[in-house]
This record gives structure tokens, C-alpha cells and sequence, in this order.
């Protein structure tokens, strides 16, 4: 797993070439191994083929100074050995056990045993001993025991590895200079397929295709990368055609708005100046009425001139509030980080300057920031707590609280009283501009004010709702 993940990012060409010396290396080394084995376990069955051959001769010549007590003669016999370096030593042994006669080799220091041990050929540490019976009309009148270096085999086996070792040096050579030749075959259509993939992810240019060089499984995957870039291009060609339609479109789109926005602007310079002067009008003739007229009409005369002058100031703040609330859907947002906290602070210091009478209880969470425009929120917050302080003007004990809760892990902010409440069949109309859920009579109001905060809110991109009950107060919640 290590290997691989040192060696993935090498270049195909690199990796081609070594997992094909990897691959020479380790069918030389089994192949040596082998080989080798092969060859010592010869040479070990040879010699011991050789050594068992020479002690069934020596046993044959020994059978008559065995038979005649001669030592002199068996040693004789014994000492014909010398011709063979590699035999350490050899001995007879009569009958009884005792050694009869015996053979060491000038430097050599055989040891043999008090007894010769089981017939038969085996290697000992490093030595080969052959224990082979002499045999006399079918009677053993005595044993032989012979003794052998086998070192040689040692000297083979080194032999062989250096061979070897040679031989897989001369191989590895060979097999990178051909592998450095052929290897290309595999390599250069796959390096030509990356950088034609390196060209079309830099540049983007879809319209780049690979060559193809083979019917085989690269041959294949050529024609399915070049495939593939084909639909990529016809899907890029679409989709730039259909980008210049869209911007066509968002361009007459911000056309119809600019011109849209412009007759709002005529439409609320008109409300402004057109429709206040004959307001203005009404309002000032239905005052004059009023100072100098007033005795000579009756109780209801008077009563319908109150309503006259009610109605055109009522005329007013709609005006006014419509106004607001097509300001608040123009112009650019200034985000910036708001103190919610202090502002809240300081719109409920202007509620308790406006009817100091009343007795409010103000909880204010610190602390409570957001980001966004500081002059939109601002109203937001003016709405929200006018509200409340109007909602709550029924009760001996008001209480009005602003702070903020988490709601699905993000911050939301709330307005929440204990005044008249609502009911939720009629939630929906809260936030519909000139929409009331009381009378004006019991409550006074345009219906404008939650209408504008939801505008606000959305501009934000937040969300606007509300909680109560009849009689148990209002929670409004906003996001930013």
C-alpha cells in the first residue's frame, strides 16, 4: 500500500518502466533461485553418489585383512584415499565395535564416533558421512566409516549466485534499454491523451481532440475522451447561446424595471405634490368652516365638518405612509454592521417621550447586533415596537421585550408584547399593506407598518412572521 502511494504520481513512462525491470527482476530472481537450488541439490546427490561408490570399493578391498587380522593391509587400503582431497578421514570398524584400522588426512582432525551408527549416506553439519557395511559370505565381519568435506558445494553455491547476480545485472541492462524503446508504445498515446486533457481544462477549449494511434483498449478510450469533448462542446455552444439570449433578456428585463421604477417615481411625485394640494385645499377651507362658521351650523353639521377634517388628515398619513413604503423598495443597500440593542434603546425612549403618562416595562437585551442597513432596520424596529406600544395601550401593565433567539441555528430577532394579541385564522393579513385586524377606533393606524417591515425584511433576505393569540399578546420574529 506504501509502495503504491509513492509511486502513483510518478509519469506513465517512469511507472511503464519500472514495473517492467520490477517485473524481469523478480522472473530472474525466481528463476536463479531456482537454478541454484537445482544445482546444489545435484551436486549434494552426486557427491554422495561418488562418496557411497568409493566406500562399497574400499569395503570390498577390505573384506580380507578384515578376515586375516591385518591392519597394516586395511590401512593400506585405507590410505588410497589420498588422492581425495575432500575425505577428511575413513576408518574400519570390526565387529566388536572397535576401530580395526583408520585413515586421516595430513591437517585434518576427523572425529569419529565410538560407533559407526546406522548404514547409509548423511550430511552432518558440513561434513558427508557414509557408514556402509562389509560383508563376508553374507555376514557383516565389520563397518566402514568415511568421512567428506562438502565444502565444494559451498564454493558451488557462491559460484552460482555470483553467476547469477551477473546474469541479473546483464538482464536488468538489457530490459531498460528495451523497455526504454518499446515502452513508448504504451506510453505516448496515453501522454499525448493527458495533454490534450491538460489543454482543454486550461484554455477551455472543447474544440482539442486526441489522436488516435491503435484499435486497442487505448484506441477506445481515445474515441470515448474524443466523444466526450464533442457533447461538452455542443453543451458549451448551447449554453453560451442561450447565456447572450438571457443577458438579451435581462437587459430589456432591467429596461421594463428602469422604466417601471421611473413612472413609481412620477407616480409618487404625483401623490406627493398632485393629490396634497387639493388636500391641502380641503384641509384649509374645512378649518376656516370651522373658526368662523361653527355657530351657525347645528350639532350635526359640525359632527360631519369633524369628520371632513378627520378623513383628510387620515388622507395625509396614507399618503405619507404610501410614500415610505415605496422608498423602502428603492435604492441600494448600505450593509454594514447594526446595533440593534442601541437602537432599540433609543426608539423606546422616544415612545415614553411621546405619552409620558403610560407605564411600560422596556426589556432590552444587550448586545444584540446584525448585519445590514442601519436606516431600513431602523424602520423595521420603529414599526415593530410602535406596534407593540399601540397594542399594549389597554393594558394597566405593559410590557414590551426585544432580544434574539436561535431558530434552525441562525439568529433570529423579536418584538414580543402582552397587548391585545391577534387570531391566527388572520395571520395571513398582517403583513398586507393597508390591512387591520382592528378597528381604528379601538386602535389607530394606516395598516402600513407591518407591510413595510416585511418589504425591509425581504430586501435583506430574511423572512417576517408572527405568534400570539387573542387577548395574550404578539411575538414578531425577523431574519437578516
Amino acid at each position: 500500500m506504501k509502495v503504491g502511494l509513492r509511486y502513483r504520481d510518478l509519469p506513465t513512462k517512469r511507472k511503464l518502466m519500472l514495473v517492467i525491470l520490477f517485473t524481469s527482476s523478480v522472473a530472474l530472481l525466481v528463476a536463479g533461485a531456482v537454478f541454484t537450488a537445482y544445482d546444489v541439490v545435484t551436486a549434494r546427490t552426486r557427491l554422495a553418489d561418488a562418496a557411497l561408490s568409493q566406500t562399497q570399493i574400499l569395503a570390498l578391498n577390505s573384506r580380507a585383512a578384515l578376515a586375516f587380522d591385518d591392519p597394516k593391509a586395511a590401512a593400506e587400503t585405507l590410505s588410497a584415499l589420498a588422492i581425495r582431497p575432500s575425505v577428511q578421514g575413513v576408518c574400519i570398524y570390526s565387529k566388536d565395535g572397535r576401530i580395526f584400522a583408520r585413515y586421516e588426512r595430513a591437517g585434518a582432525a576427523p572425529q569419529f564416533p565410538q560407533s559407526p551408527g546406522r548404514d547409509g549416506v548423511r550430511f552432518e553439519n558440513s561434513d558427508l558421512v557414509v557408514s556402509q557395511a562389509i560383508l563376508l559370505d553374507q555376514q557383516r565381519i565389520g563397518t566402514i566409516y568415511l568421512q567428506q568435506d562438502v565444502s565444494e558445494i559451498y564454493d558451488r553455491l557462491r559460484l552460482s549466485a555470483g553467476v547469477a547476480a551477473l546474469v541479473l545485472l546483464v538482464s536488468l541492462v538489457a530490459a531498460f534499454g528495451v523497455s526504454s524503446l518499446l515502452q513508448g508504445v504504451i506510453s505516448k498515446p496515453i501522454l499525448e491523451l493527458a495533454a490534450t486533457a491538460r489543454t482543454v481544462s486550461e484554455k477551455k477549449d472543447y474544440s482539442a481532440r486526441a489522436v488516435k494511434r491503435s484499435q486497442d483498449e487505448l484506441g477506445v478510450l481515445v474515441d470515448g475522451f474524443n466523444e466526450m469533448l464533442a457533447q461538452v462542446q455542443a453543451r458549451d455552444t448551447e449554453i453560451r447561446k442561450l447565456n447572450a439570449e438571457l443577458e438579451l433578456r435581462v437587459k430589456e428585463r432591467t429596461a421594463q424595471l428602469e422604466a417601471a421604477n421611473k413612472e413609481l417615481e412620477a407616480f409618487a411625485y404625483s401623490v406627493s405634490h398632485d393629490l396634497r394640494a387639493p388636500l391641502r385645499a380641503v384641509e384649509g377651507f374645512s378649518h376656516i368652516i370651522a373658526e368662523k362658521y361653527a355657530p351657525k351650523l347645528d350639532e350635526t353639521g359640525q359632527d360631519y365638518l369633524r369628520r371632513v377634517r378627520a378623513a383628510t388628515q387620515r388622507m395625509g398619513l396614507l399618503i405619507d405612509d404610501m410614500l415610505l413604503l415605496s422608498r423602502v423598495t428603492r435604492g441600494e443597500l448600505q450593509r454594514e454592521p447594526v446595533d440593534l440593542s442601541s437602537m432599540a434603546q433609543t426608539i423606546a425612549a422616544e415612545l415614553a417621550r411621546r405619552e409620558p403618562e403610560r407605564q411600560v416595562e422596556f426589556v432590552i437585551a444587550p448586545g444584540v447586533m446584525a448585519e445590514g442597513d442601519a436606516r431600513l432596520l431602523r424602520i423595521v424596529l420603529e414599526n415593530l415596537l410602535d406596534n407593540a406600544w399601540k397594542f399594549t395601550s389597554k393594558r394597566d401593565k405593559s410590557r414590551i421585550e426585544f432580544g434574539t433567539k436561535s431558530i434552525d441555528g441562525k439568529p433570529a430577532y423579536f418584538v414580543c408584547d402582552n397587548g391585545a394579541g391577534f387570531d391566527t385564522l388572520y395571520a395571513g393579513r398582517l403583513f398586507g399593506a393597508f390591512q387591520r385586524l382592528h378597528s381604528t377606533a379601538e386602535f389607530p393606524g394606516t395598516g402600513i407598518g407591518l407591510a413595510t417591515a416585511q418589504r425591509i425584511v425581504h430586501r435583506h433576505g430574511g423572512r417576517i412572521w408572527a405568534e400570539g393569540a387573542v387577548n395574550k399578546g404578539a411575538t414578531f420574529y425577523f431574519t437578516v
